[in-house]
């Protein structure tokens, strides 16, 4: 227990203190984003600190892009927004083979808590070959649970294995009303059949659900699915609902 509040902690931390942006009126006008594209710039929080001293944006909202993101560079990342009183809108990383430059489950718990309400894609990519981001079920609660206008969502589900994330029947489920796009890494057997069918029932803006490396249940059960079947259903139960427009994508992680 002592140990989960030292990480709960550190990524309120993280968030800033700061918290005037919150109560900044914008106007439709003031709405321009900004992209910071951060890849080869974040080896290290110093080296990351030093690139955004030196490319100020002067809007409200931020689209960041990064690669290697080591533990700290979202510390600076954080504070340098709140010193700017900007809002991170769109967040996309782009991750490699090695683990000390992924993006860690306290800095993401950070970002989604100090600015899941402005959020609007949140994106977790392999590259070609690397493992998964070792991610905690604290992690995918927070996402979940601050997180409150997502239109993208990206992000792998290799450490969910109490299945969180995509758990509605939670307190705080993950909001759907803006979610159009959905791609689920390392699925597993960390969801379930019924989990997704809800999904699909109450996501009615989703225009596209990827799942790679799915296993809903053991060959031969009643849960098993193969990937063609299983897209027809929740299509199928997605048009009942009243959305003709989804494609589901059972894909392998090598395709």
């Amino acid at each position: 227990m002592p140990k989960r509040k030292k990480v709960d902690d550190e990524a309120c931390r993280l968030a800033g203190s700061r918290r005037s942006r919150r109560n900044v009126v914008i106007s439709k006008a003031d709405r321009t984003v900004h992209d910071f594209d951060l890849r080869g710039h974040a080896k290290t929080p110093d080296a990351l600190k030093c690139y955004l001293r030196d490319h100020r944006a002067q809007t409200t909202f931020w689209a960041i892009k990064t690669d290697d993101f080591p533990r700290g560079c979202m510390q600076v990342l954080l504070e340098h927004a709140s010193d700017q009183e900007a809002c991170i809108q769109r967040f996309v990383n782009e991750y490699g083979k090695v683990y000390k430059y992924h993006l860690q489950n306290p800095e993401l718990k950070a970002l989604v808590k100090g600015h899941g309400e402005w959020l609007t894609h949140l994106q977790m990519t392999p590259m070609t070959g690397a493992p998964s981001p070792k991610l905690q079920g604290c992690g995918y609660r927070w996402t979940a649970q601050h997180t409150k206008i997502l239109q993208v969502l990206e992000i792998s589900l290799r450490h969910d294995v109490k299945r969180q994330l995509l758990d509605l029947t939670r307190r705080n489920p993950l909001r759907l009303e803006c979610l159009q796009e959905i791609i689920l890494w390392d699925v597993g057997s960390n969801t379930t059949i019924e989990q997704l069918l809800a999904l699909v029932t109450r996501a009615k803006k989703l225009r596209r659900l990827v799942l790679y490396d799915a296993e809903l249940g053991e060959k031969g059960d009643n849960n098993s699915e193969d990937g063609s079947s299983l897209a027809r259903i929740l299509e199928c139960k997605a048009k009942e609902a009243g959305n003709d427009i989804l494609l589901v994508e059972i894909m392998e992680q090598n395709d």
